[in-house]
C-alpha cells in the first residue's frame, strides 16, 4: 500500500479541488437566477466564502480516505463520509450564514437538500468507480487468456 500520508494529501487536494469548483459552479448559478447582486454579497467577505468552500471540500474530500480501508462495511463508510463531511459543512455554514434562519424548518430543509446531494453524488462516484473497476477487470483477463495462449 502507498504512504498513508501521501494517500491522504492526495484526497485532501481533491477536496480542496472539489470545494472551489462547487463553489464556482455555485456563484454561475446563482448569478444566472439572482444576478450580479448576489455576487457582490459574496464579493464582500469574498476569502471567508472561498475559504470555507475549501474547508468543505476538505471535510469531504479528505474523509472519503475511507473507502481505501479494508474494513468496515461500505454501509459504515458511506456513514463516516457522510457525518463527518456533513458535520463540517453545517459548522462553515452556520459561521459563514449559507443557511437562511427565519423559520424553524431551515434547518431541517437544508440537511435534507444536503442528504439528497450526498446521496446523489456518492452514487454517482460509486457508479463511475465500479464501471472502472470493470473495465480494468476485463482487461486483465484478457491479457491472462493472451498470457495462457503463449
Amino acid at each position: 500500500m502507498k504512504h498513508p500520508v501521501k494517500v491522504f494529501l492526495k484526497f485532501l487536494l481533491r477536496g480542496i479541488t472539489w470545494g472551489c469548483t462547487y463553489f464556482v459552479f455555485f456563484c454561475l448559478f446563482a448569478y444566472y437566477l439572482q444576478g450580479k447582486d448576489f455576487l457582490l454579497t459574496i464579493l464582500e467577505q469574498f476569502p471567508k466564502h472561498a475559504l470555507g468552500s475549501m474547508l468543505v471540500g476538505i471535510g469531504y474530500g479528505s474523509v472519503s480516505v475511507v473507502y481505501v480501508w479494508e474494513r468496515p462495511s461500505l454501509v459504515v463508510k458511506a456513514g463516516i463520509h457522510f457525518f463527518v463531511g456533513t458535520g463540517i459543512f453545517f459548522v462553515v455554514a452556520f459561521r459563514l450564514a449559507w443557511i437562511p434562519m427565519q423559520t424553524g424548518g431551515d434547518l431541517a430543509l437544508e440537511f435534507l437538500i444536503s442528504c439528497v446531494t450526498f446521496a446523489l453524488m456518492w452514487c454517482v462516484f460509486y457508479l463511475f468507480n465500479r464501471k472502472e473497476a470493470r473495465a480494468i477487470n476485463e482487461r486483465l483477463k484478457e491479457l491472462e487468456n493472451i498470457e495462457v495462449k503463449c
